[in-house]
């Protein structure tokens, strides 16, 4: 919440951590609010696990960190 530079949450659709992260920030306060801010963009890349295995999957990643990073 003090930090006020732009963020991009970038996540793995076949992961565990990345459903703990969407449960946790549900179910915490101090996270109310946060995820719907401007500042914040999320992709998520359906399909892929935790570390983009697949080149399919590693290229979804990439190519939507360089369109956010353009963006700005």
């Amino acid at each position: 919440s003090r930090f006020k530079g732009r963020v991009l949450l970038l996540m793995s659709g076949h992961d565990y951590i990345a459903r703990e992260f969407d449960e946790v920030t549900v179910a915490s306060r101090a996270w109310d609010g946060l995820l719907q801010s401007p500042r914040l963009t999320r992709e998520d890349i359906e399909g892929a696990d935790h570390t983009f295995s697949r080149k399919v999957w590693k290229t979804a990643a990439s190519d939507r960190v360089a369109a956010w990073m353009r963006a700005w």
